[in-house]
Parts: structure tokens; C-alpha cells; sequence
């Protein structure tokens, strides 16, 4: 189980941005004695000293420390970044059954708006075994009877403008 909260990382990175806890704790708009428990938390979490303290001077990162700082900086900016959702979609997986590939993953390829698509044309077994492992999103296949299991959405026409 994980010991160290976010805020922790955050409060540990910028002691280290600022040089120490007062000016940290500035930036930051909250006490110097809560960056000080946070960091002594941490430290005794890791098992290491993250930083050499000296009266009157910065504080300045360990050996240990500069390693750790810099890890947790990658991690608060991937945190960052996953929380604000600014995620790239990821692609849709489509299997399509392989007699249809040629007259339709052309078509299907051109028409994609905005949506990035991962097409694998497969035989009957392999797709139907993507749709049940969570390979495949969605497929594109003939009615060869699929399990009861898979949800269908039969269509009858399909019309591509070609």
C-alpha cells in the first residue's frame, strides 16, 4: 500500500524548487510546519534523506535525493496531465472477419473523423476470441453465429460511397 500522498510529492518538489521550506511554503500558501511534517513523513516512508540541511542555507538534495526528485517530478506531471484529461483517445480496435477486409477497411480507413482506428482482419475464430478477451472494441463480420454472449447490432446493407 502506497504511504505517500500526491500532496506529499507535490509539497517535497517544491522544497526543492525553492530551495527550502520557507519560501516553498510562500509559494505554495501553506505553513512551513506542514512541509516539514510532509517531508519527514517521506523520508522516513523512503528509508533516505532528501535533502542536506543547513542552518541558514538552502536546502539542497541528496545524491538519493536528486534521483527521487526528479522520478516524483515525471510522476506529479503524468498525474497532472491525467487528471486535467488532456489524454489522447485511444484508437478504436476493430476486428473485421477477412472476406469483408477488401471491400470495406478501404472505405472504413478514409472515412475516419477524427477517430483513430486500429483495424486487424482476422478469421471467424480469432475474431469472435478478440470480442470475448477484450482484444477488439467492435467487429465487422458476416452473422456466422456468434455466441449469445457477444452483443449484435445486425445490418442487413452496408453502402460505402466509393
Amino acid at each position: 500500500m502506497l504511504s505517500t500522498s500526491l500532496r506529499q510529492l507535490e509539497y517535497v518538489c517544491a522544497i526543492a524548487r525553492h530551495g527550502g521550506l520557507t519560501a516553498a511554503a510562500s509559494a505554495l500558501h501553506v505553513s512551513q510546519p506542514a512541509l516539514s511534517v510532509a517531508l519527514a513523513q517521506v523520508e522516513a516512508g523512503l528509508g533516505q534523506m532528501l535533502f542536506y540541511r543547513r542552518a541558514g542555507g538552502p536546502m539542497t538534495p541528496t545524491p538519493y535525493g536528486r534521483s527521487w526528485l526528479a522520478a516524483a517530478q515525471v510522476e506529479l506531471e503524468a498525474m497532472a496531465r491525467l487528471l486535467s484529461g488532456d489524454l489522447r483517445a485511444a484508437p478504436l480496435r476493430l476486428a473485421i472477419f477477412a472476406d469483408l477486409a477488401p471491400l470495406v477497411l478501404a472505405p472504413l480507413l478514409a472515412a475516419q473523423d477524427g477517430q483513430e482506428l486500429a483495424a486487424q482482419v482476422l478469421d471467424f475464430a480469432e475474431l469472435s476470441a478478440a470480442l470475448r478477451s477484450g482484444q477488439a472494441d467492435v467487429a465487422l463480420t458476416w452473422d456466422l453465429g456468434l455466441e449469445p454472449d457477444i452483443r449484435q447490432k445486425p445490418r442487413h446493407c452496408l453502402q460505402f460511397d466509393l
